[in-house]
């Protein structure tokens, strides 16, 4: 795929914008496919890494552990994505390189333009490229500034040059337009181009935060190509007027001393506003505290959920809420010991009222006094007794 050359002089903005772009759409497609082809070494390392993954997911159920349905579910919705993303470039190109690629500037359409605006990216490119030669015009023809030492009122308290200010202006302009496209266009690009190399890493749990990372890259290069797309139609909406404004003041012959401060002060706060509406759509993107996966698993307690199955499905549904076969021999012994703990103290209590009451009957004589009032009963030793030994008295 051969790009269009960038050329000097009249033609330069709109043809580095369309170099750019098709660079952009050489690498996402053309990477991708050198990257998942069979014989590459991506695609080589990607069948060994499934490979693992089935047995190692095999090795855990030949090793007693239990997996539920959620949990089996995930696994295989994760091997049919990384291979969707890895192998099946008709369908990558639906969901990702369409997406990332072309829907910013079909959104921008139905923003500004509506459905009967012939906005497209040539358009905007070939606008760009007008308001590029009329700041090369109004720096041709200059603001009236007699050269040398000029000291007519209009021209005092101009703290910038003529040469300066439309020199630097222009400058600031262009960097403000091809830097920030550069940024999404390229990024997104390469991104789009390593999804057979970085598809892989949602298999693992180590290696998902960097599959993660890649996505929010994606997101990133949307959303700031979007922005970018809507910031240069509004630079477009300042620039075309002040360009035909100066340049017919400087057709019937007036002078313009504020041309070159407002166009470079102009071309600054757009290269400005460019760069930081991209940090913030990064800052956006990348926030750390966004997991989506968290704020799922979040709004269920998972100490819930195993309470739930020990209290109303038993051992055999503990089993099922993706607990160990430890885990689960461990919770019914501890029942049992609890159940017998319980037993024996409700059976130490019932022998020990059981026996009062006897002793009681046996150690009154018949004139009704107690046993225990004879002088030097009371400090008889009264040995303990387990509650074993209380039921085998009672059954005697």
């Amino acid at each position: 795929m051969a790009c269009p050359a960038i050329n000097s002089g009249s033609q330069f903005l709109s043809t580095a914008l369309a170099h750019i772009d098709c660079q952009a759409q050489y690498v996402g497609s053309y990477g991708y496919g050198a990257l998942a082809d069979p014989g590459s070494a991506i695609s080589i390392a990607l069948t060994g890494l499934l490979t693992v993954f089935v047995a190692l997911f095999g090795m855990r159920l030949l090793g007693g552990y239990v997996a539920d349905g959620r949990e089996a579910m995930s696994d295989f919705l994760k091997l049919g994505i990384v291979l969707l993303l890895a192998t099946s470039w008709p369908a990558w190109r639906v969901i990702g390189y369409d997406l990332v690629l072309d829907a910013p500037a079909e959104i921008v359409h139905a923003i500004s333009g509506g459905p009967g605006s012939p906005l497209t990216d040539d358009n905007l490119r070939q606008r760009l490229q007008r308001a590029d030669d009329g700041l090369v015009a109004i720096t041709s023809v200059g603001s009236g500034r007699q050269p040398g030492a000029d000291m007519r009122d209009e021209f005092r308290g101009m703290a910038v040059a003529d040469e300066t200010g439309f020199a630097w202006g222009r400058v600031i302009f262009l960097v403000g337009v091809i830097s920030p496209y550069a940024i999404v266009r390229l990024g997104a690009g390469i991104l789009l181009c390593l999804a057979p190399l970085l598809a892989a890493a949602l298999l693992f749990t180590s290696s998902r935060s960097l599959f993660h990372g890649w996505l929010r890259g994606l997101a990133f290069a949307m959303l700031g190509s979007l922005a970018i797309t809507l910031l240069q139609q509004i630079c477009l909406a300042i620039f075309e007027p002040w360009i035909g404004n100066v340049m017919a003041m400087r057709r019937s012959g007036a002078l313009t001393p504020s041309a070159p401060t407002e166009m470079a002060v102009m071309s600054i706060v757009f290269a400005a506003t460019s760069i930081g509406t991209l940090m913030l759509f990064a800052k956006l993107t990348f926030l750390p505290y966004f997991n989506a996966q968290s704020f799922v698993r979040g709004s269920v307690r998972p100490e819930a959920s195993i309470e739930f199955g020990r209290t109303h499905l038993g051992s055999a549904a503990v089993g099922s809420l993706s607990l160990s076969r430890a885990t689960v021999t461990a919770d019914s012994v501890s029942a049992a010991i609890r159940r017998e703990k319980a037993g024996g103290v409700r059976g130490l209590e019932a022998a020990s009222s059981n026996h009062s009451m006897s002793a009681d009957l046996t150690e009154r004589d018949g004139s009704g006094v107690h046993k225990g009032d004879i002088l030097g009963s009371k400090y008889r030793r009264d040995y303990r007794r387990s509650a074993t030994s209380l039921r085998r008295d009672q059954k005697l």
